[in-house]
Order: C-alpha cells, then sequence, then structure tokens
C-alpha cells in the first residue's frame, strides 16, 4: 500500500506542476473571454439600437475599409495586450516558483522518513494485519462486526496517508532532480523576459499605429463617424473574442496533454507465494541436515555403544568359533496365568506334574520338555559342534561368563540334556561355589555336594552324585559354600575328582562362576579338555569380553570357542532363513501330531509362543 500511494502521489506531483505554467494561463484566459464576450454583446447591441434610430444600414466603401484596417489594428492591440498580460503571469510564477525552490530545496525522500509518516504507516500495516490474522487464522466471515469496524478503521487510516502525502508533497520540489528543475526555471524565465521585452515593443508599434487610424476617423461626418466607431468598436470585439476563445481552447488542451514523465510500470502487490521462507528449500535443507545429524548420531551412538549386538561383533570383538547361537527363550505371561490357575484347580497326581513343570519352566530346561522347539534345535547344533571335536572316549568342558546373568548355567544345562538324549552318560558339575543355581535348576538338594568332596578326604564321589529325571544325566550340586573356592578348586583333589569323572561318563560338563569376577575359571581352564565362553547378545560389554580373553592368555590357556545367548531369530536369520527355521519346527510338529504324540504343557506352550 505504501509504494503505491507513495507512486501515485510523485505522479500527480509532478503532472500538477508541469501544468500549473498552463493553469495560470487557462484561468487568465477564461477571464478575459468573459470580460470580452460582454463588451461584444454591448457593442453589437450598439451598432443595433444606433441603426434603427438613425436609418442609417450601409457605410461608404471607403469609409468601410478604414474601419475594416481600423479594427484589424485595434484587434491586434488588444491580442498583444493580452500576450503582454499572460507573459506577465507566466514570468511572476516562474519567479514564485525560484523563490519557493530556494526556500524549501527539500528532498523527497523526508516525506517518507518524517515521524509523522512513519506512525501513520504502522497505523495501516497493523490495522491490515489484524483482517488479515481474524479472517485467516479465526475464520471470521467479511460481514463479521469486527472485520467491518476494522475495515473502516482502515479506510479511514489510508485517507489519512494520502492526505498527509498529499499536503507534504505539495510545498516539495516538483521533480525527482531539483537541480535540474531549477536550472529549467532560471531558462524559462529568461526566455520569458525576452518575449515579454517583443511583445512590449509590439503593443507600443500597434498603439501608434491605432492612434493614426483614429485621426482618420475623426474627419468623418457626425453620422457616419459615429456608424463607424459602433461598427469598429463591434469588429474590434468580434476578432478579439474569437482569438481569446482559440487561445483558451488551446490552453485548455495544453493543460491536458501536459503530463508527469513518470510512469508505473508495475504496481506492488501482494505475491501469490511467500518470499520467506522458502519451505521447499527449507524441507531440502532440513532432509540434509536431518540425514546428516542421523548420520554422525548413528556414529557417535555406535562409538558410546559398548555391548555385542550382532554376530559381525562376535567375530570381529571375541575373534573365536561360534558353538551355537541360542534364541532367547519367551514363555509369555499369559500362558504363565494359565498354568497358575490350572495348579489351583488341579489336585493329586495331576497337581504334582503341574508344579514340576512349572518348575522347569522357571529352570527353562527347554531341551528336555519342549524338544522339538526351535531353541531346542539351537543346542542340537551346539552339541553336534561339541562331539565333532571329541577326541577321547570322555570329555570334560567347561562354561564360564564374562559377568553375571548371561545365561552360562541355563546353557550347560541344556547343553547336558541334550547330549543325554543322544543315550552318552552327562554329569554337570555346579562348581560355582559363590552363587550356585544348578541345584534349583534341577530341584535338588544341594547339600552333599563338590565342596564336601573337595574338603572332606573321607568322602566318595558316589556319595556326591545325584541322579536327574532325565535318563543319562547325573547332577553333582554345589554343596555348602566354602570360605575358599579358589584354593580347594586348585587342589590336588579336584583333578582326582575330574580324572573319576572321566572313568564313570563320556561328558563331564563343569559350570563355572563369572571369569572377571573370580580367578576360579582360570584354573578350570587347566584341567578340563575344551572351555567355552557364554556371551549375552545385548548384555555383553565388548570390553569385558576382551579382559577375559587377556585373563585366559595370562595364565596360559585360551578359550575354545563361545555361545552366542540371547539371539533374537527374526535380526539373526534372514527372511527366507526365518521362515525356513520356523517352517521346519512346524512341519516336525505336525508330524508328531500325526503320529498321535501327546506333548507336555511346556512343550505346547513355546510352540504357541
Amino acid at each position: 500500500l505504501i509504494p503505491n500511494y507513495i507512486a501515485q502521489a510523485l505522479i500527480d506531483q509532478v503532472t500538477m506542476n508541469e501544468r500549473a505554467e498552463l493553469l495560470n494561463v487557462t484561468e487568465f484566459l477564461e477571464d478575459q473571454v468573459e470580460i470580452v464576450s460582454s463588451r461584444l454583446r454591448v457593442a453589437e447591441e450598439d451598432l443595433r439600437m444606433y441603426k434603427i434610430e438613425r436609418g442609417i444600414y450601409m457605410l461608404s466603401a471607403e469609409t468601410n475599409a478604414l474601419i475594416g484596417r481600423s479594427s484589424d489594428v485595434e484587434a491586434a492591440y488588444e491580442e498583444a495586450i493580452n500576450q503582454q498580460a499572460i507573459l506577465g503571469e507566466k514570468l511572476s510564477y516562474l519567479r514564485q516558483e525560484l523563490g519557493r525552490q530556494d526556500s524549501l530545496f527539500l528532498d523527497i525522500n523526508s516525506v517518507i522518513t518524517s515521524n509523522y509518516m512513519e506512525r501513520l504507516r504502522s497505523e495501516v500495516v497493523s490495522i491490515q494485519t489484524r483482517i488479515t490474522n481474524l479472517i485467516t487464522r479465526h475464520e471470521y466471515p467479511l460481514d463479521h462486526p469486527e472485520i467491518v469496524h476494522l475495515n473502516r478503521q482502515l479506510s479511514n487510516a489510508k485517507e489519512k496517508l494520502n492526505e498527509e502525502i498529499q499536503r507534504v508533497l505539495n510545498i516539495q520540489v516538483g521533480t525527482v532532480d531539483p537541480l535540474v528543475y531549477r536550472s529549467d526555471l532560471t531558462q524559462q524565465i529568461a526566455s520569458t523576459l525576452i518575449e515579454l521585452n517583443i511583445t512590449e515593443s509590439r503593443v507600443r508599434a500597434l498603439a501608434r499605429s491605432l492612434e493614426e487610424y483614429n485621426a482618420q476617423l475623426a474627419v468623418l461626418p457626425d453620422k457616419e463617424l459615429e456608424l463607424a466607431r459602433l461598427d469598429r468598436n463591434y469588429r474590434i470585439n468580434e476578432k478579439i473574442h474569437s482569438l481569446l476563445v482559440e487561445k483558451y481552447e488551446d490552453a485548455k488542451i495544453a493543460v491536458q496533454a501536459k503530463v508527469a514523465n513518470i510512469r508505473i510500470l508495475d504496481e506492488a502487490s501482494l505475491p501469490q507465494n511467500p518470499i520467506r521462507p522458502n519451505v521447499r528449500m527449507n524441507y531440502l535443507v532440513g532432509l540434509v541436515i536431518a540425514i546428516g545429524l542421523g548420520i554422525v548420531s548413528s556414529l557417535i551412538l555406535n562409538s558410546l555403544d559398548t555391548k555385542i549386538h550382532t554376530m559381525e561383533d562376535m567375530e570381529r570383538v571375541v575373534g573365536l568359533p561360534i558353538f551355537g547361537t541360542i534364541p532367547t527363550i519367551h514363555i509369555s505371561e499369559s500362558e504363565q496365568i494359565s498354568l497358575a490357575e490350572q495348579l489351583k484347580k488341579a489336585s493329586g497326581q495331576e497337581k504334582i506334574e503341574l508344579m514340576e513343570t512349572q518348575s522347569y519352566i522357571e529352570a527353562r530346561l527347554i531341551s528336555h520338555y519342549a524338544p522339538k522347539s526351535p531353541v531346542a534345535e539351537s543346542y542340537r547344533t551346539l552339541r553336534t559342534n561339541i562331539l565333532a571335536r571329541k577326541k577321547n572316549d570322555s570329555m570334560t568342558i567347561g562354561a564360564t561368563s564374562s559377568a553375571p546373568k548371561e545365561g552360562k548355567t541355563t546353557t550347560i544345562a541344556n547343553m547336558g540334556i541334550i547330549i543325554a538324549q543322544t543315550t552318552a552318560k552327562v554329569v554337570i558339575v555346579d562348581l560355582d561355589l559363590r552363587r550356585p543355581m544348578l541345584s534349583k535348576l534341577f530341584n535338588l538338594s544341594k547339600e552333599n555336594g563338590v565342596s564336601d568332596y573337595l574338603i572332606d578326604p573321607e568322602m566318595s564321589v558316589d556319595s556326591i552324585i545325584q541322579k536327574s529325571k532325565i535318563p543319562n544325566l547325573s547332577i553333582i550340586t554345589s554343596g555348602f559354600i566354602p570360605p575358599n573356592p579358589s584354593e580347594i578348586i586348585a587342589s590336588s583333589r579336584m583333578n582326582k575328582l575330574i580324572a573319576e569323572l572321566k572313568e564313570r561318563f563320556e561328558f563331564v560338563l563343569i559350570d563355572n562362576p563369572p571369569i572377571i569376577a573370580v580367578t576360579d575359571p582360570l584354573l578350570v581352564a587347566k584341567k578340563v579338555d575344551m572351555m567355552l565362553l557364554v556371551v549375552s547378545i545385548d548384555n555383553t560389554q565388548k570390553d569385558i569380553v576382551k579382559r577375559s580373553k587377556e585373563l585366559m592368555a595370562n595364565v596360559g590357556a585360551s578359550f575354545d570357542g563361545t555361545i552366542a545367548n540371547g539371539i533374537v531369530a527374526q535380526k539373526y536369520y534372514s527372511g527366507y532363513s526365518y521362515h525356513y527355521y520356523y517352517y521346519s519346527n512346524y512341519y516336525y510338529y505336525e508330524d508328531d501330531k500325526a503320529t498321535g504324540k501327546k506333548k507336555g504343557l511346556l512343550g505346547k506352550i513355546l510352540r504357541k509362543g
């Protein structure tokens, strides 16, 4: 709004300045035409009345010619007088304009930078912004009283702004370049003075000629003289009127033809789209920044994340053969609630079986109670890798982890079950003499265990071996918690125990405490045929695994392989492999149903999972 009003006001001001001189001439000629018209009517009436009263209608040819020449000179004299007056008006205007330029030599920029103009402009913009917000954001209709009231205020503010611009511009320069305008005024004053001098000389010459014609008319007879005088007066006024009317019309045409030398090529208007913000560019920049931040954040998080998450991490960080990948054993809360409800309703032998099932569910002995589950199949793969490395009739295997709660006890228990299913005689020794868990897994008493045997030389091996409910699988619990586990494990009696167990069993599996916490696994590593490290995916720290390997190397031992525990099948297997993995299990399960075999509650629960 502001640029459009200022541009239009500038054009109007320049046009007015361009027409100012011609308007003065036009006003002067309009007054003169009115005066001469009145004189012409009087002269015409006087001539007509004189002819009627005296009965004289014709003049002699000589007198008529004299009157014609005299009237022409009179008309020329009046025209020169009028031209002299016009030039005088023009000279007065030009001198007045030059004086105004000298006293008010201001730049046009002062118009729009004044405090009052800035306040008016801010008021217009503020009202327009309020109207736009009410219509676009608050969805006010155009005929809403608030909108109507604001539109009225906007109109008043615009009118006041326009009036102020016009008022200020009326006293400013008449052109964009004040110096050029002042130079033009000076040149026009000089030219007007020359024309005025010429016109004054012409007036004096015509005045002398007019006096000569008046002297010639003075010698005519009285009646003819009066008629000649009236006729000449009429002719003079008629010619003067014609000349003035012609000049007046020319002046009006010149006024309208005089326009400003400024054109508005393109009015300022609201754009169809906002200049800022550039939404597409912002989206593009935001996308690039987001991708960059995502990559940087991923690199930072990856550098800060010290846990093992994938099999690639296992191969890169651990650097040992992977004997097996054990999936997460998942039993849903709803299945556990269902089993608890069945226990409440059951009685007798059924309740005993359900309680036993519940204990084994809690112990996660999947290999026995769900032999067709994917977890059991993973333990079979582990068993195959172990059997492939068996060289003698009997084999001792130790299992440990870098830190607690990585699933080593569950792993070695299921590994013992799955090996026992091959009819091989297996014994599991709970050598975690600080936090034993094997007795709870198999629901056995931990009394008369390995610690009792190592301390009491009179105690026999047979007295500490307990039969489990799983065929071919025996358990040696921890016994009481000794104050010096490392010392009794390092004793010769421990060597004797391992030797006797190797004579009686094909596989001797030893559950050890975490290697970072205590030195017990380092002592056992020198006494067994194979030492395995259980690694819990998404839990085990990379640095701790490296430290575990360093501790083994310090005593001249090493891990033979690792077992990846807690694998999520959907992440570990590819799409096709995952489908095939579970399809095979489903196939075997359907085959079992076809043969009429009944599965335990644990197997049903796991297959539902």
